[in-house]
């Protein structure tokens, strides 16, 4: 995956809990999914997301990659193979998908709205 994609998990992570570093990758993108899977609107918002930032993902070609490994549980599994199926977008446009709605909740915004809840997962996570 191109490391803009990667830059912005991790910033996202960071404005979460500066001290957890790239241990929140996978639990954000789950959080995402899980949310996303059974809210059609969410489902067209990742769709145009894919639409819209397209361009902006083959600017990124050329851009160093990164991997991004995740081993996550079965009913993750499960809920991001349905969220492709709602989708139609492939595994990869669909994680590229879900990190710009990342992005643009989290990232992008001065406040983000659900900062609060996301520091609550962020911490039990960390128990």
């Amino acid at each position: 995956m191109a490391a803009p994609f990667m830059d912005m998990l991790d910033l996202a992570s960071y404005r979460i809990d500066p001290s957890a570093g790239v241990i929140l990758r996978k639990s954000l993108i789950a959080y995402f999914v899980h949310r996303s899977v059974n809210d059609d609107s969410l489902v067209e918002r990742l769709r145009r997301n894919a639409e819209v930032h397209r361009a902006k993902w083959k600017s990124w070609h050329d851009a160093p990659s990164k991997r991004l490994s995740m081993k996550v549980t079965p009913r993750v599994g499960d809920e991001f193979d349905e969220l492709v199926k709602k989708s139609a977008l492939n595994k990869t446009t669909l994680v590229k998908s879900i990190v710009m709605d990342i992005g643009s909740e989290i990232v992008e915004p001065e406040e983000p709205r659900m900062m609060p809840e996301l520091r609550r997962m962020a911490a039990a996570l960390a128990a």
